[in-house]
């Protein structure tokens, strides 16, 4: 008898604490819907305070909404653009599926244990925790979304010189294979690219392609699926880019001349709208820069499109 109250007393205390945690599960669910929820209609009330007569903003005109933020980005208060910063990322996103999200996007990308514990293994990975992906480079994106602002701790971290080795996580886990090792290659090889430590101090197992801007450049010059370069000489040329360019490329930002240019920064497409392309990047870290103004802001002489992921 006692072992039957014993094994009764366990079954209801393993039916109690399923049903808390349910309730916990939702309430943290409905928190998170709540939030995603305020943020949007912060978004919808900065816009219509401006007073603009040609536009007012509402939650469903999320597609005009992000339009108008990219276009008069420079004039909202640095207090206004932490939640648009938030708004533009979500619903780039939201514009390459066409479609509202159902659930905030951050939300999906807040558990970075998933990307710590398998983004550097080449078998066979859990990524159960991961939304579904049309494209690598869609893959590639959300990566890049979650580690843009703070450093993977499985990667080594270079302070003022990690846009190649950004890039190339986010080439990594969206199933680009590393190629060589510090014994087959080595670091310097023009066939390596590879990175197997989280050490900033041990170039051995880092190889110059996978950490170094120009040595980024250099690779994938011979090795991409297929590259261009741009001159920033006229806006017919940033509108090829924009044609040739895909979700996933890697762009090497460069200075020179025809014949002897280097490649300066690293970033990686993350999203097209309104003939803009939106980069990712390390170094200054960004998610939604236009390539425009990092060209301008900068003084390039010209840029590489790299197509890397068979999307």
């Amino acid at each position: 008898m006692k072992k039957l109250y014993a094994t009764l007393l366990a079954l209801l205390l393993l039916i109690l604490n399923i049903s808390f945690a349910k309730a916990a599960g939702v309430e943290e669910e409905m928190c998170t819907q709540n939030k995603f929820d305020v943020n949007i209609q912060t978004i919808v009330d900065i816009i219509n305070n401006r007073g603009d007569a040609d536009y007012e903003s509402t939650k469903e005109t999320w597609k005009d909404n992000l339009a108008y933020l990219n276009k008069n980005y420079s004039l909202f208060s640095d207090s206004e653009k932490a939640v648009i910063d938030w708004y533009i990322m979500e619903f780039s996103w939201a514009a390459r599926l066409n479609e509202f999200p159902a659930i905030p996007y951050n939300t999906m990308v807040e558990n970075k244990e998933v990307f710590t514990k398998s983004s550097k293994t080449d078998d066979a990975q859990d990524r159960s925790g991961e939304p579904y992906f049309a494209t690598l480079g869609e893959k590639a994106t959300y990566y890049a979304s979650v580690y843009y602002n703070s450093p993977n701790p499985a990667y080594p971290y270079y302070v003022g010189a990690d846009c190649a080795n950004f890039v190339s996580q986010c080439l990594h886990y969206a199933d680009k294979p590393m190629a060589g090792s510090a014994v087959s290659g080595g670091p310097n090889g023009i066939n390596s690219w590879y990175c197997y430590t989280n050490s900033n101090t041990d170039y051995t197992n880092t190889s110059e392609s996978w950490r170094a801007a120009n040595g980024f450049c250099n690779y994938w010059y011979t090795h991409a699926l297929s590259k261009g370069f741009y001159s920033p000489s006229s806006a017919a040329n940033y509108g090829a880019a924009y044609q040739a360019a895909k979700i996933g490329d890697a762009i090497s930002l460069c200075y020179g001349s025809s014949g002897n240019v280097w490649a300066h920064h690293t970033m990686i497409v993350v999203g097209k709208l309104n003939g803009q392309l939106l980069l990712a990047a390390h170094t200054n870290p960004t998610i939604n820069s236009t390539l425009l103004s990092k060209v301008t802001a900068n003084g390039y002489t010209g840029f590489y499109i790299f197509n890397i992921l068979a999307n």
